[in-house]
């Protein structure tokens, strides 16, 4: 019973750690091409800096996005009679 429990349990841990990657996935993407070799690379500070920096500047911009569609003005439609 002990083992069901553990196993319950660490899969449990396994999936939150999972869908936090799914996060960090934008900033690990660009670190891909800025630095190949990756943490056992040549450069590892180049590549966590990539990760950190590629992560801010894509969730900058998909917030700006989404607050730019929602504030977005509607424009009004015009007057004009339409065609029968």
């Amino acid at each position: 019973m002990w083992l069901i429990g553990e196993l319950k349990e660490n899969l449990f841990g396994l999936m939150w750690a999972n869908r936090a990657d799914y996060f960090l996935m934008p900033g690990v993407v660009l670190a891909m091409f800025v630095s190949p070799g990756g943490v056992h690379g040549s450069s590892v500070e180049l590549w966590f800096d990539a990760v950190v920096y590629g992560n801010y500047a894509f969730y900058v911009v998909a917030w700006c996005l989404v607050i730019l569609l929602i504030l977005r003005p509607w424009r009004p439609r015009s007057n004009a009679p339409s065609s029968p």
